[in-house]
């Protein structure tokens, strides 16, 4: 089911757009991974919760598309 929704965000997302995916905290290496593998994605990050759990990944739609085969602007963002 993410990788449908994560599809579906890059259909409609203009550039510079921004998506969040909220999911169970046993996804988020996943959900980290799968988007930075995308090419028109950037700015990756896992939000945590309050408690410190990984609950939330966000991801931009490029302006754009990257050239090279590694992914740009991945991390992981405690908020």
């Amino acid at each position: 089911m993410p990788r449908e929704v994560i599809a579906a965000a890059q259909r409609v997302l203009t550039r510079d757009g921004w998506f969040i995916l909220e999911h169970a905290e046993v996804q988020a290496e996943a959900l980290l991974d799968i988007c930075a593998a995308e090419p028109d994605l950037g700015d990756v990050r896992t939000h945590h919760d309050l408690t410190g759990r990984p609950r939330a990944t966000s991801a931009r739609r490029r302006s754009e598309r990257a050239h090279s085969g590694k992914p740009e602007g991945v991390e992981e963002y405690r908020a």
